[in-house]
């Protein structure tokens, strides 16, 4: 997750800095922002149900060799399109690991840690991102502007070190428990958890239901709830700090990168605070609770009176965001059955990520003609909604065993 955190963040140093005979606009600039999210819908989409069919590690070890060549191929791109397919396959690399990391850590990982282990995938998520977003203005200042895409190759650095430590991961074992591999799902226990470790999940037909079983009438609402929170929580964290700097000037309250990288610390240590807290707390009110104090955050910042307000506000909504987008890497892994999981996991990272790429292709353009204000207000009202799904259809998963069939 660091390496998706990094690639998405990366840009926020690298769009200021683009030169104008490269043939950027507001448009197209918008969707160079949003290339990676239309990337990960479709990735997360298709490559879900195939890691509920093939295995969680083929896919996990092929979704970085792709992170590797897209990186390099930043360096020599020479229009804007060439830099937005370039973009868009990273993306496809990102929502496989985005369906993938989620399910294989919570079928790998004891009961008892489970929570804080999925929760720690969005503070690495958010360590990538804020030090994409450090790496990308020192390096820029360092080497020039000319070298820009030579800063968005930085990406393939991490993912080399990532590979190394991916080669040597194991299968999980539910998942090949239910495709009725018991002898090597009890080898793989035997050797990374000792001896005394079995699985209670008997062993199911093999066969891979696909996005379909997400809609049976008893997934059905876990399915919306888990899509529609995380579509709400994914506006703010990535349309909202994509472009933070030109928001926060428009608001009256840039410090320059400073000011931005303070907000992006802030949400940082809310991430690892929420890792430290999440097995201590119920899941459903915690994030009823944090959506709400982000919405009322959002309402203030469109009628914010001063740049003191402003920057108060932007410290308290990014720490909530940095604390409540844990869940976006907890709850979809804990609600599905194992053969839907990834399905289940990648399918909620899709819908998540349509309203972001729309919304960060958008930006450019609404911020010239409705201003920051209508865009801080129509947050707080997704904000609101994604509350409303959790209360009306949340289980709660805190301390509860994974589900190995269909409720």
């Amino acid at each position: 997750m660091f390496i998706d955190g990094y690639i998405i963040g990366i840009v926020i140093g690298v769009i200021p800095n683009i030169p104008i005979s490269f043939g950027f606009n507001s448009w197209n600039l918008g969707i160079l922002a949003a290339a990676p999210l239309m990337g990960l819908f479709l990735g997360s989409m298709l490559l879900g149900p195939a890691t509920d069919a093939v295995g969680r590690k083929p896919l996990f070890i092929l979704d970085l060799i792709v992170f590797l060549l897209g990186s390099v191929a930043q360096i020599w791109v020479t229009s804007p399109l060439e830099l937005c397919l370039a973009r868009f396959v990273l993306g496809l690399a990102i929502g496989a690991d985005y369906a993938i990391g989620p399910a294989l850590l919570a079928e790998l990982m004891p009961r008892s840690i489970r929570g804080a282990a999925l929760a720690s995938l969005g503070a690495v998520w958010s360590t990538g991102f804020t030090a994409a977003a450090i790496a990308s203005g020192w390096l820029i200042h360092r080497l020039g502007h000319d070298h820009w895409t030579w800063v968005l190759a930085t990406s393939a650095i991490p993912t080399l070190g990532v590979l190394a430590l991916r080669v040597g991961a194991p299968e999980s074992p539910r998942w090949l428990v239910s495709k009725g591999r018991l002898a090597e799902a009890q080898d793989i226990l035997h050797r990374f958890f000792g001896s005394d470790v079995g699985i209670d999940q008997p062993p199911a037909s093999g066969r891979t239901q696909g996005w379909l079983g997400l809609f049976s009438k008893s997934l059905w609402r876990r399915t919306t709830f888990a899509a529609g929170f995380w579509f709400a929580l994914a506006i703010p964290n990535y349309v909202i700090f994509l472009f933070l700097p030109r928001i926060m000037k428009d608001l009256g309250a840039s410090d320059g990168m400073s000011g931005v990288l303070i907000v992006m610390t802030i949400t940082l240590v809310g991430s690892i605070v929420g890792v430290i807290a999440i097995n201590r707390m119920r899941r459903r009110p915690t994030l009823i609770g944090t959506m709400l104090v982000l919405a009322g955050c959002a309402f203030a910042l469109g009628i914010a009176p001063n740049a003191s307000a402003t920057r108060l506000l932007f410290m308290i909504f990014g720490f909530v965001l940095g604390f409540a987008g844990n869940f976006e890497f907890v709850y979809p892994g804990e609600v599905f059955p194992t053969g839907l999981r990834a399905s289940g996991v990648g399918f909620a990272t899709a819908v998540s990520r349509i309203g972001s790429a729309l919304g960060t292709m958008a930006v450019p353009v609404w911020l010239d003609s409705y201003g920051v204000g209508a865009i801080m207000m129509g947050t707080a009202t997704l904000l609101m909604i994604g509350a409303l799904l959790t209360f009306a259809w949340a289980p709660e998963t805190h301390n509860a065993r994974l589900l190995d069939q269909a409720p």
